[in-house]
């Protein structure tokens, strides 16, 4: 064991104190000072750090049919906290996730975890039901709106009220993508504030000036 001198600067009625204790008690001042250390370092050691365990980390599987704003919803009841998701997934357009993609779920600031996305209650079948059919995937083709997204600026709904229309949250969807031309889809993700328009393909192939359409809708889908 190796062993270290030391030397301490003390008040002198402190030391003489102790000096005088250490006498009547039959020690040396040093063994004295030596106790002290080793019941002091003796105590640091048992003072472990506390870690904190890490937050558990939930994940979520894009289904058929989600957006950010519809799984913002599912876990944390407000489709407007998507951007959440966005950033921990590193995801550059919200709008550009596919069925199967794993996805982190942060919690929310200020909680431990997101809440847990509920279960669809089962609807009550009998042996006379049909069986549900699988829900058909979106074609990048079909035109589409990042609802959660929308800004309300009245673009898109002022070019054709028919063909957009505003939820209950006041955010824009497609309601009829045949209530107007392609043009106007066109048009409108030109227009749109926040770029969240995606024309997709036209469903009229009798359009006139399609190949022009498509070029200029092309980088919004």
């Amino acid at each position: 064991m190796a062993f270290r001198n030391i030397q301490i600067d003390i008040d002198d009625a402190v030391f003489q104190a102790a000096l005088n204790r250490a006498t009547t008690e039959g020690k040396a001042i040093g063994e004295i000072v030596v106790r002290c250390l080793t019941q002091y370092g003796a105590s640091a050691a048992a003072v472990q750090p506390t870690v904190r365990a890490p937050a558990p980390v939930t994940t979520y599987t894009v289904q058929r049919g989600d957006t950010l704003g519809r799984i913002a919803q599912k876990f944390y009841g407000d489709p407007h906290k998507y951007p959440l998701i966005q950033e921990a997934n590193n995801i550059v357009d919200a709008g550009r996730i596919w069925v199967g993609q794993p996805l982190t779920i942060p919690p929310l600031p200020g909680t431990a975890t997101p809440a847990t996305a509920p279960e669809p209650a089962p609807r009550p079948t009998s042996a006379l039901d049909p069986e549900p059919a699988e829900p058909e995937a979106i074609s990048p083709d079909t035109a589409y709106i990042e609802t959660a997204r929308c800004t309300t600026c009245n673009e898109c709904t002022q070019i054709n009220n028919k063909m957009f229309k505003y939820d209950d949250n006041k955010q824009a969807y497609i309601a009829d993508p045949d209530a107007g031309t392609y043009r106007q889809l066109v048009e409108a993700a030109e227009s749109c504030q926040v770029s969240i328009i995606h024309p997709g393909k036209p469903r009229n192939k009798a359009e006139p000036n399609l190949d022009e359409l498509i070029e200029r809708a092309e980088p919004f889908n």
